[in-house]
């Protein structure tokens, strides 16, 4: 068994203690009624894949995804608005333009 931290939305960071090996997928479907393809999940301040493998006193962040962004079309271009992504994180609120990949600090 592994200790792990957990941090969600409205929640402090609790500790909970999984077997070795467990991938990220089943933790959020052992813990929470939330479908998969609806969360976004970073591990130890980095985003991760659902499929990653958890190590001892890793820090489980999980968010549901419809509060990491927004698309906004502005004179043409469309701006996809980012509270956290693959930056950085935690990451300043950003946005990036879709087509030329620019970086809007906001």
């Amino acid at each position: 068994m592994i200790t792990i931290k957990i941090r969600a939305p409205g929640s402090p960071v609790t500790k909970i203690r999984v077997k070795e090996g467990v991938i990220v997928r089943e933790v959020i479907n052992e813990l929470f009624s939330i479908e998969n393809q609806f969360l976004y999940t970073s591990i130890n301040g980095k985003q991760k894949s659902l499929d990653t493998v958890l190590i001892n006193n890793d820090l489980l962040t999980v968010f549901p995804s419809t509060l990491n962004r927004v698309d906004v079309k502005c004179k043409g271009n469309i701006w996809r608005i980012h509270l956290y992504d693959k930056d950085n994180f935690p990451s300043d609120f950003h946005a990036h333009n879709i087509d030329t990949g620019e970086k809007l600090d906001l």
